[in-house]
């Protein structure tokens, strides 16, 4: 069986700082110690994207989320967007308004590539023997 992970591209990176929204205080609070290189990743040969963010400071991972096909992307201010999936709400504050517009169109398409793609055959029940 191959274990191997698919090999990956990345398709955007932009600077940001990267913010987790804390339901209990219903607040942002950072997630990094500053700034994170935040990208965008795409499964090579598939339309299988990925958002992932490392803090520039230390090298934590702090965002590793799946692109789903209903997620809502929003622009809440021109540098300030967030988005959630099942785990928790991400915040983005990019460091400069090309970063946010760039971020921004890219995973759009991606939302919307991952929305034109048909859905996968199911695999056909094994005949018993």
């Amino acid at each position: 069986k191959n274990t191997q992970m698919a090999e990956e591209t990345a398709i955007c990176a932009a600077t940001a700082a990267v913010y987790y929204f804390d339901t209990p205080t219903t607040s942002w609070q950072p997630a990094d110690s500053g700034l994170s290189t935040v990208y965008i990743y795409q499964t090579n040969g598939v339309c299988e994207y990925r958002v992932v963010a490392v803090s520039i400071n230390d090298e934590n991972l702090v965002i590793n989320s799946s692109i789903f096909p209903d997620l809502r992307y929003q622009q809440s201010s021109e540098t300030f967007h967030n988005w959630a999936d099942s785990m928790r709400m991400y915040g983005l504050n990019f460091a400069s308004l090309e970063d946010a517009s760039e971020f921004c169109d890219i995973m759009e398409d991606c939302v919307q590539k991952l929305n034109e793609e048909p859905e996968p055959e199911p695999e056909p029940e094994p005949e018993p023997e």
